[in-house]
């Protein structure tokens, strides 16, 4: 069976991810995005299913080209792009994780940042964190929807240790309750700066880290 980054690559594998995905994703954006990926759902599905006969994540840009646009289009919809797919123009990372699922990016060269065709984003809990992190996650930041995560976390891309160095990478080992307790310490610093009005996003995003650390404790 191939696998990669520990899973399972087949069928039933990445179709559960994407399911999984799918039904984790929806409540969080708005109706159109919902009925955006809805109405590629199936499409993506069977593209699945043709990288997994024909051994498309060996080569992946080959598989992409080998793609028809509307099955391209599909692979764009779901993982949110802008601009239509060109194989050409891509990394292997990049070209490989619009065949995967969102929710199985890899971080191929290990920067910390997965490319998704053109696009160069940052995960957090990454993909090779502990299955008990990624729970912690979910509990703490299961009441947020889509905005309200992104304005939550889109400050520690700047905290993660490393990230100055020009890697944001987090290796498998990783102390995810120290790293925690060592954000969570930045930002009381950086709270003493902050305008009036950026307070109160300020002190969500503590609140946000200390239901992690919580979550953590019960979870690890």
């Amino acid at each position: 069976m191939t696998t990669l980054g520990g899973r399972s690559t087949s069928v039933a594998a990445l179709t559960a991810d994407f399911q999984e995905w799918r039904a984790g994703y929806e409540p969080r954006v708005f109706a159109d995005r919902q009925q955006a990926v809805e109405s590629q759902s199936s499409t993506y599905l069977s593209v699945l299913e043709k990288a997994a006969a024909q051994n498309g994540l060996s080569d992946p840009k080959a598989f992409l080209k080998s793609l028809s646009p509307q099955e391209r289009h599909a692979l764009q919809t779901i993982h949110s792009l802008a601009d239509p797919i060109d194989p050409d123009g891509l990394t292997e990372e990049g070209a490989q994780n619009l065949i995967l699922p969102p929710n199985r990016a890899e971080d191929v060269d290990r920067d910390g940042f997965n490319m998704v065709g053109l696009a160069k984003m940052w995960q957090f809990p990454p993909n090779n964190a502990p299955d008990s992190v990624k729970e912690a996650w979910k509990t703490a930041t299961k009441d947020l929807n889509g905005n309200d995560l992104l304005l939550m976390t889109s400050f520690m891309p700047l905290v993660i240790p490393g990230v100055n160095n020009g890697s944001a990478y987090i290796p498998e080992d990783a102390d995810y309750g120290a790293m925690t307790a060592r954000t969570i310490e930045g930002l009381e610093y950086a709270k003493r700066f902050d305008k009036e009005w950026q307070r109160p996003v300020r002190e969500n995003q503590i609140a946000l880290l200390h239901k992690f650390q919580e979550a953590l404790a019960t979870t690890g």
